[in-house]
């Protein structure tokens, strides 16, 4: 899937703090997260969406500390 197969609407609901990852390296992993934020970064010279890590202050404000 490209961002052209995908619409705006769409992407934007899209999490990708959720999206799973191949690797249990943390380096590879790192890789994997910026190739798919290259991959739906759209046009292309838009700046690539790189999710922030959930701080564990992030988390006590969810409830999920």
């Amino acid at each position: 899937m490209t961002p052209k197969d995908v619409s705006a609407g769409d992407a934007a609901a899209r999490d990708v703090r959720e999206r799973k990852t191949r690797s249990a390296d943390k380096a590879e992993k790192e890789e994997e997260q910026i190739d798919d934020a290259v991959e739906l970064t759209f046009p292309a010279s838009d700046p690539i969406a790189i999710p922030k890590p959930e701080t564990e202050a992030d988390k006590r404000k969810a409830g999920r500390a």
